[in-house]
């Protein structure tokens, strides 16, 4: 019995520790395609040169998914 506790122990030790790396990754990916996002509507805000009252249109609100609203809900992305 006090092996099999201490598999399970073992196992959700790794569980966890998988699961802050697919955390990591997660916010490495977020970061990285909002740094490229940024870099691409500073391109496009350049071009507009003195035209600020142009306005991009913005996009539709989607229903959140499940994925997207544990994201928004742990504070990872901002709801928009």
């Amino acid at each position: 019995m006090e092996r099999l506790h201490e598999s399970y122990s073992e196992y959700n030790d790794y569980e966890e520790q998988r699961a802050d790396q697919m955390m990591d990754e997660y916010k490495d990916r977020y970061r990285e395609s909002r740094a490229s996002e940024d870099s691409v509507r500073d391109m496009f805000a350049s071009l507009r040169g003195d035209r600020g009252d142009l306005q991009l249109a913005t996009p539709r609100r989607l229903p959140l998914t499940r994925g997207r609203e544990r994201a928004v809900r742990y504070g990872l992305v901002r709801r928009r």
